[in-house]
């Protein structure tokens, strides 16, 4: 995002276009679920686990911060042992998850290896706390 407004270039060459963007940005600063990936053409999600070079704290920050800007990366979770994360990507078909793997993913700071695996089906999604 630049001065208010997003770019369609990095969003667009990973299948996932601007209007799309701009409506999960405002669905996320609205806390509301309810962006269906399906309908926006992001019907292709993958598991990428990511081993890092170093586990120092400047290289964590600088990939947690790195990461933290990639859209497409819709969770991203910290781990015990190896790999040392696991991150939930998004994107509209193999092509654009290959794009996304090669220009984005493999040049966050500090990674060392990236292992992939496709999601079948989603059996149980996101819900509330069993409270």
């Amino acid at each position: 995002m630049r001065n208010g407004s997003v770019d369609d270039a990095p969003c667009g060459r990973y299948g996932f276009t601007h209007d799309a963007f701009v409506a999960d940005v405002i669905d996320e600063q609205q806390n509301e679920p309810g962006v269906d990936a399906q309908a926006l053409g992001l019907t292709f999600e993958a598991l990428v686990f990511v081993t890092m070079r170093a586990a120092d704290r400047d290289t964590v920050a600088a990939f947690e911060r790195a990461v933290a800007d990639v859209p497409h990366v819709l969770q991203a979770q910290r781990l015990f042992g190896d790999p040392d994360y696991l991150l939930r990507v998004i994107a509209a078909d193999l092509p654009a998850f290959q794009r996304l793997y090669d220009e984005a993913l493999s040049t966050l700071p500090g990674v060392q290896r990236l292992s992939s695996t496709l999601v079948m089906k989603s059996v149980v999604e996101t819900r509330r706390l069993p409270l």
